[in-house]
């Protein structure tokens, strides 16, 4: 699968993502309820950009949208399960993503046996550097930007948007829209990535 097919595959899941929640009615009973649907949205946000700014070529700008998408995709997972404290710091503007904690934390949550605790350990580093113009972004002025690295940037989004889906689905009760979404994912995890070099 090349980068474009990708492009394409990711609109189209994102378009039903977004199209399963369109006319719900949500009744918002405090702040962990509000804080879930703006941070949904504005990973939606994120996520379109994304791939809207890869079709164009755009690498650097789209590589910078990953932290952005990491911090909404936490948040989202913070206003769940998190502390009435942290849910409030959240609604402050004073939370801080703690990259070495709370993986570990929303793992534990959530029961996704490691999974947030490595890709935040492993992707921190990367993340900081192509948001704020580091070493990561100056070297591919000169190498590129590889397929793979690319594709990985598309995977991460789609899945933050998926995990948040089923989070946010789950959480209003939208029974119906949680299997689909479960059902949306499960498929999206069945393609075959042939990732170059």
């Amino acid at each position: 699968m090349n980068v474009q097919e990708e492009i394409d595959r990711v609109i189209r899941y994102g378009q039903q993502l977004q199209d399963l929640l369109d006319g719900k009615e949500l009744e918002l009973s405090g702040d962990r309820d509000a804080l879930l649907i703006a941070h949904w949205n504005l990973l939606l946000d994120y996520h379109v950009a994304i791939v809207t700014l890869l079709a164009q070529e755009l690498h650097g700008a789209a590589f910078a949208l990953m932290r952005p998408i990491i911090e909404a995709w936490v948040r989202i997972h913070i206003a769940k399960m998190g502390s009435d404290e942290e849910v409030l710091a959240i609604k402050e503007d004073k939370y801080r993503v703690d990259f070495k904690t709370v993986g570990a934390q929303i793992d534990g949550a959530f029961a996704l046996s490691g999974f947030f605790e490595k890709t935040l350990l492993e992707s921190r580093v990367a993340l900081h550097s192509y948001t704020h113009s580091g070493n990561f972004q100056i070297a591919r002025r000169f190498q590129g930007y590889s397929q793979g690295a690319i594709l990985n940037v598309i995977e991460g989004s789609m899945t933050a948007l998926f995990m948040a889906s089923i989070v946010l689905t789950k959480h209003f009760g939208f029974e119906d829209e949680w299997r689909a979404t479960t059902e949306l994912f499960s498929e999206y995890n069945k393609r075959q990535l042939e990732v170059p070099e």
